[in-house]
């Protein structure tokens, strides 16, 4: 059974650089305060495990995704500067997650295809 849900989840992976994870974890505030502006986007989280993080956000479709990817480019690029990307993954449905390809492509995602489930 496949799911009638449009809703797209990116997850993001990363190693802070050495001596940089307060002014990294610093820089997260506006981050997520200029996220929570976006009507599409449902969540954003971070956590950390020393220099280790991730980022997990959620979002109402894929056109929430690339909303977000605009809204957030400046602070985006500047904190790349900060970690190394591990791994990023974007989950939705087949054709969700294909109208982000292309955008997400530089961070050459691991796509996983929602093809059954059920979302409360």
């Amino acid at each position: 059974m496949s799911m009638d849900n449009p809703l797209v989840t990116v997850a993001t992976y990363f190693v802070v650089h050495d001596g940089r994870l307060d002014e990294f974890k610093a820089r997260c505030r506006p981050f997520v305060e200029k996220s929570s502006t976006e009507e599409k986007c449902m969540f954003v989280v971070l956590g950390f495990d020393g220099n280790q993080g991730m980022s997990r956000e959620g979002y109402r479709d894929a056109d929430g995704v690339l909303e977000h990817i605009e809204n957030v480019r400046e602070l985006m690029e500047e904190n790349l500067t900060m970690i190394d990307l591990t791994r990023v993954e974007l989950h939705g449905p087949q054709n969700e997650v294909e109208k982000s390809r292309t955008t997400l492509s530089k961070y050459s995602p691991e796509i996983y295809t929602i093809e059954d489930g059920f979302r409360r």
